[in-house]
């Protein structure tokens, strides 16, 4: 008996973690208002050199729809100008492009403080547009295999703890605020070369509030937060080369979504991407997203540096 509640309190403290997790990012996203188009975003304990890129995608969105009434973002487009400073915060101004009878745009230029002056880091435009009905058509996954019959990523990693890098470590160490399961498993520490096409389902660690206009606008930030995190790996595939690699650099040089239809990101998502072309130290790279009953729900493009170094 003792052997199973040990077993059930290990099972309890690990869940704990992950919604602890999850409660971190969601207060990543609730900025700090100056005025009525100036937000302040919080910090985040990181031994990083730099922010991770979702989180300043996820909160210059929340920025621009903290100054549009309960419309949801339909697209945003955005370019990294700068590696931001973890141990900065990073003011988030937010400029009224236009307010249509049916739709918004928002601009969010995101600066943070070096040498006594504000210095661009990041530049975002997204738009808002009023629900209607239209016509409708999308593509088919069906053929893709659901969560349940799929390992997780944690079940992956343990397999290959002892391959991995000092550097490495300290990430698989680290609870998640999302569970990722791969549809296939690439095996970052022996990448083998294969085909520019990946699959992977993620959901909150946690559930989340819904119903209200707010909690649309908590879902669609913390879509953007995770939508940076598969992308980049796709165009390293064809090539065999791994993030783990000593003399491998790579960085998100923009980021794009396209919000179609409503959605819950603790529900199953599945990222479908790929990337159609990698040239000039620069990888191409798209997801369409799904949730687990085949709906398109969203689609991202992004482009990343890559580079090998002598």
């Amino acid at each position: 008996m003792s052997e199973v509640l040990s077993s059930e309190s290990r099972h309890e403290i690990l869940n704990s973690k992950k919604r602890k997790a999850m409660a971190d990012v969601v207060a990543l996203l609730k900025l700090k208002k100056i005025n009525d188009h100036t937000f302040e975003g919080p910090m985040t304990e990181t031994k990083n050199h730099r922010i991770y890129g979702g989180q300043v995608v996820s909160q210059a969105l929340m920025a621009a729809m903290a100054t549009v009434e309960n419309r949801p973002a339909i697209s945003l487009k955005s370019d990294f100008l700068r590696a931001g400073n973890p141990k900065q915060t990073v003011i988030y101004n937010v400029e009224n492009v236009r307010d249509g009878r049916s739709f918004n745009t928002r601009r969010v230029v995101a600066t943070q403080e070096k040498n006594g002056e504000q210095q661009i880091i990041f530049t975002l435009s997204a738009s808002f547009h009023e629900p209607e009905e239209g016509v409708f058509h999308q593509m088919d996954v069906s053929h893709f295999p659901k969560p349940h019959e799929v390992s997780s990523s944690s079940e992956n990693w343990i397999k290959i703890k002892d391959k991995l890098p000092d550097h490495a470590k300290q990430w698989y160490d680290s609870e998640r605020a999302f569970e990722e399961r791969p549809v296939i498993f690439n095996d970052p520490t022996d990448p083998q070369k294969r085909k520019p096409l990946y699959a992977i389902w993620y959901k909150a660690n946690d559930s989340l509030p819904s119903g209200k206009p707010e909690d649309e606008f908590l879902h669609q930030g913390l879509f953007a937060y995770i939508s940076d995190s598969c992308l980049l790996d796709t165009c390293l595939m064809p090539h065999g080369i791994s993030w783990m690699q000593a003399n491998f650099q790579s960085a998100s040089l923009d980021h794009s979504i396209w919000f179609h239809k409503n959605f819950r990101v603790d529900e199953w998502l599945l990222f479908v991407c790929d990337s159609p072309i990698a040239y000039g130290a620069r990888g191409f790279n798209r997801a369409m997203v799904y949730r687990e009953n085949g709906e398109l729900i969203a689609s991202v493009a992004q482009e990343g540096l890559i580079r090998i170094k002598n």
